[in-house]
């Protein structure tokens, strides 16, 4: 595999990684974390790629609405639909990888 192969293998394991975190901080209601996470796919590696600046800017957005939208019900709904669309993209990008390296 070549290095720019490797490096955006690395990449888009790393999304994967955080879109998981951020679904698991979601449905947990730990909104701060699940924020972090989400500004962590545009930002380092993902900075400059504007599909990632975009997801990122989506699920922080999701995020900042039910952290601070009054009604639970409400609150809940929309944790639930933003966890299942990062969960949906993490798999999605997962299925895309080649197998990892088995040490």
């Amino acid at each position: 595999m070549s290095r720019s192969n490797e490096a955006t293998v690395a990449k888009l394991r790393h999304m994967v990684e955080l879109l998981e975190e951020y679904a698991d901080n979601v449905e947990e209601g730990n909104y701060e974390e699940a924020f972090e996470a989400a500004d962590a796919i545009g930002s380092d590696d993902g900075e400059g790629c504007s599909i990632c600046e975009a997801l990122s800017s989506s699920l922080a957005g999701s995020v900042a609405f039910a952290m601070w939208f009054p009604e639970q019900r409400v609150k809940e709904e929309v944790g639930e639909f933003a966890a299942r669309v990062a969960r949906g993209y993490a798999e999605d990008l997962r299925d895309e990888l080649p197998p990892s390296p088995r040490g």
